[in-house]
């Protein structure tokens, strides 16, 4: 195994073991690929610089190295309610906000983050 696959098998480990511990809070049966992500964020088009991304359940984080690599110079903040993605994604991710919440709360968040 080539070194490059080991975090995205750590990841899709991450995912199984959560999606099967929380099922019911989990969005997904399967975590997303890289593709997806690319399709996703190339929908986003084009934005301006002080706009910010607002990615809800981030998971494992796919998107949102996505959207971190394509919008360089906006900030993304990614709410995530479960616990093990927040601390995953925090540590893989410093540069994205990661928000330890559930969306169903997200304006008293984001009024949070100003």
């Amino acid at each position: 195994m080539t070194p490059p696959a080991m975090p995205a098998l750590r990841s899709t480990f991450t995912f199984v073991g959560q999606m099967a511990a929380h099922w019911r809070e989990t969005g997904a049966l399967v975590p997303s690929g890289k593709r997806l992500a690319r399709a996703m964020a190339d929908c986003l088009g084009s934005l301006a610089e002080h706009e910010i991304i607002v990615e809800l359940g981030p998971g494992t984080g796919v998107f949102t190295q996505e959207l971190l690599k394509t919008f360089p110079r906006n900030r993304v903040l990614a709410v995530e309610f479960n616990p093990a993605f927040v601390t995953r994604l925090r540590t893989s991710m410093p540069r994205a906000r990661i928000i330890h919440g559930c969306a169903s709360r997200l304006p008293e968040l984001l009024e949070h983050e100003g």
